[in-house]
Parts: C-alpha cells; sequence; structure tokens
C-alpha cells in the first residue's frame, strides 16, 4: 500500500509517521516485525525531516513507547476484534460491499483516535521546534510535493501499469497468484477508477501553504491553536466538496472491487487469505501482551 494511497497522507509526514505505522496494522502480512522496529523508522524518518539533537531523540523515543501502550490498551483489542469478524466472514463467504465499507469507516475513526491522542504531543513540538529545524521541515515537504507532482509527469500508461503491478503485488502477498479473470477484473477497476490526483496535490499545495503561514502564529498558543486544529486534528475541513466526492466514490468503488475479487477466490485463495489473517491475528495478539 502506497502511502499516498492513504486518505489522510496529506498532512506532514514528521506528525502522522508514528500514527501510520499504527493504523496499518490491519493493511499488512508483516506488521509484528513492523511493530517491533517501529521506533528505530520513526526515529530516522523524523531525523531526515528535523535533523534532531539527542534530547529530541530520546523525547521522541519515549513518546513512541507511550504511544504503543496506549495503542495496545485502547485499540489494539478492538482491532483483533475486527479482523476476527472479517475471517469469520470470509469463511462463511459472507463478505460483500457493506462489510468493507464498515470495515473502511472502522480505520477511519482510529485514524482520527490516534491523531487526537497525538495532538498536544504534535503541538508542544510544533511550537519547540528550533527556526532552522522548521526550515529544513519546509524545505523537505516542498521536496516531497515537488516529487509529486514529478510523478504526474509520466504518461497516463505508465502510471496505470505502475498502479496496476503495485495492486498485483499487494493482492498476490495475501491470495497467491491471480488468475486470469481476476487480473481482468483488476484492470477494468482500475480503468474505471476516478482520478484523485489532481484534487489530493491542488489540497496539498493548500495545506502546505496554510501550514507555512500557521507556523508564523506559533509563539501565539491562542491564535495557532485555531489553524493547528484545522490543519492536523481536522484536516479534511479543507478539502473541497468535488475532492470529497471523488474520495468518497473511489472508496466505493473500490470496495464493490475488493467484494467481487474475494467472491471470485478460488478455493486455494481462499485458504490462503485466511490462513493470512489468522497470522496477522496471532501476531496483534502477541503485540497485545508486549
Amino acid at each position: 500500500m502506497r502511502i499516498t494511497d492513504l486518505n489522510f497522507a496529506a498532512t506532514a509526514k514528521f506528525i502522522v509517521l508514528v500514527a501510520l505505522c499504527i493504523a496499518i496494522a490491519g493493511c499488512g502480512s508483516r506488521i509484528k516485525t513492523g511493530y517491533n522496529l517501529m521506533d528505530s523508522v520513526v526515529i530516522w524518518q523524523l531525523n531526515s525531516y528535523l535533523d534532531l539533537d539527542n534530547e529530541q531523540r530520546e523525547h521522541f523515543r519515549q513518546q513512541i513507547k507511550d504511544l504503543k501502550t496506549w495503542h495496545r490498551s485502547e485499540l489494539l483489542p478492538d482491532h483483533i476484534n475486527q479482523l476476527r469478524t472479517l475471517r469469520s466472514a470470509l469463511s462463511n463467504e459472507s463478505v460483500d460491499a457493506a462489510k468493507l465499507n464498515q470495515a473502511t469507516e472502522h480505520l477511519r475513526e482510529t485514524w482520527k483516535a490516534i491523531i487526537v491522542y497525538l495532538g498536544p504531543e504534535i503541538m508542544q513540538q510544533l511550537t519547540s521546534l528550533r527556526e532552522e529545524q522548521l526550515n529544513r521541515l519546509i524545505s523537505s515537504l516542498e521536496e516531497d510535493y515537488a516529487d509529486q507532482l514529478d510523478n504526474r509527469e509520466e504518461t497516463a500508461s505508465e502510471r496505470f501499469e505502475a498502479r496496476y503491478e503495485d495492486n498485483v503485488d499487494f493482492l498476490e502477498d495475501w491470495v497467491g497468484p491471480l488468475t486470469d479473470t481476476q487480473q481482468v477484473m483488476l484492470r477494468e477497476h482500475l480503468s474505471a477508477s476516478i482520478d484523485v490526483a489532481p484534487f489530493r496535490l491542488a489540497y496539498r499545495r493548500l495545506w502546505l501553504d496554510r501550514f507555512r503561514s500557521a507556523l508564523q502564529l506559533r509563539d501565539q498558543p491562542e491564535l495557532f491553536r485555531p489553524h493547528f486544529d484545522e490543519l492536523i486534528i481536522q484536516p479534511t475541513v479543507l478539502r473541497t466538496a468535488e475532492y470529497q466526492q471523488a474520495l468518497d466514490r473511489s472508496q466505493q468503488l473500490r470496495n464493490q472491487f475488493t467484494a467481487r475479487l474475494i467472491e471470485s477466490l478460488t478455493d486455494r485463495q481462499r485458504r490462503l487469505l485466511l490462513k493470512r489473517l489468522d497470522r496477522l491475528v496471532d501476531d496483534l495478539v502477541e503485540i497485545s501482551r508486549i
């Protein structure tokens, strides 16, 4: 799964990286390894954006530890129950688009809970970063945005094939090789999907401009807080109605395709998928006991 495909990925990477590592708990088959390595990976990424000093490294390391403890206590049991429910539905061949819509909404709510939990810490860090760190952060985010624009320089055909290969890799990690019919289904789905990239790029440009302006007020908490809430806690309010409609429709089409794909699974693919889910649940149960 690409980070750019996630609904809330437009927020600054250094802010949401920890949340991302936890929020994808139900989206990958190697979560235990990722969870255990999260501390080092997040610190490395934060340093690439902020050039942390030793005191900041230790502070963030403790914050990540606290976040993982909170997540294991407050959210992980629900993740496990949701996955067990999904596993049961798959076993009974009763998965449909409606159930997938519910699962998608559950992930959104999980993400929101993590961001709200991180809010006070993010606010504190934004107001305490050194000027050179803020400049480096903005510069890094601008470079990210420029890279995203460069990606749009590829032809539509090149972008389509890249998306197709990414989806095949992801799906085959869960169900094994796709059948010829399933490959055709995937191509048809991607051909009919909505290109949200222009909306996303416009949104990110707006978000980054407002983020840069808001940082000028970080020494005045009463003025900075409303901008912080808009940009970090509730960034979706900056989306245009057209962008939100495109995202909603895109998610609806994706869930409809996923339901059709699950219905088309061979017995072998279904057994492999159930095995992968069982392993994921076992990993999350083990993580919850750390």
